[in-house]
């Protein structure tokens, strides 16, 4: 059992508010919604809220691309961060049916050198999921802000710059001088 303050109970609604606003979870909306609401009464205990917030998480546990974080709370807008499970859960689909297209890959394609082993179809969707997922946070967290506003196209596509290559100051050992 959870005790949960308003404050404590809204952040953590606010990924859920933030997917429903993009995605249709069917019949659960409104009971999720009506849920969302009465937690936020201030009349309601800690104790009180804490059992509602319980019971949201177990209504959302297996609505498909909403991911509930564990621990600290990412710092990105529940909104920009909405995006990037959405994007990410694209690419799990898409490396799955990949290996299932071509299974091949299992075998030439490896993890870590320290790690050993294959990859099992699972674990090599989920680790360039995750690999996406960390492109995409870190082209919007980028200090210029101009290689990912956050947002993605009516195609689902992000439109993320890859980041530019530091110049090497060193040009002149590339030089082949005429003399040689």
């Amino acid at each position: 059992m959870t005790e949960l303050s308003v404050a404590k109970f809204e952040e953590r609604c606010e990924p859920i508010v933030a997917h429903m606003a993009q995605h249709d979870i069917g019949a659960f909306a409104p009971i999720i919604e009506g849920t969302m609401k009465q937690g936020m009464n201030k009349d309601l205990t800690d104790e009180q809220r804490g059992n509602l917030w319980d019971s949201i998480r177990s209504m959302v546990k297996n609505v498909e691309g909403l991911k509930l974080r564990h621990g600290r709370r990412s710092s990105l807008p529940a909104e920009i961060m909405v995006n990037v499970q959405s994007v990410a859960n694209q690419v799990r689909t898409a490396c799955v049916a990949l290996i299932e297209n071509c299974p091949v890959l299992l075998e030439v394609i490896l993890p870590h050198g320290k790690t050993g082993g294959n990859y099992t179809q699972e674990s090599f969707a989920d680790y360039f999921a995750d690999k996406a997922e960390t492109n995409l946070i870190s082209a919007y967290r980028d200090k210029d802000g101009r290689r990912w506003d956050g947002t993605l196209n009516d195609d689902g596509m992000t439109g993320m710059v890859a980041p530019v290559k530091a110049d090497s100051n060193n040009d002149d050992s590339s030089e082949v001088s005429e003399e040689e």
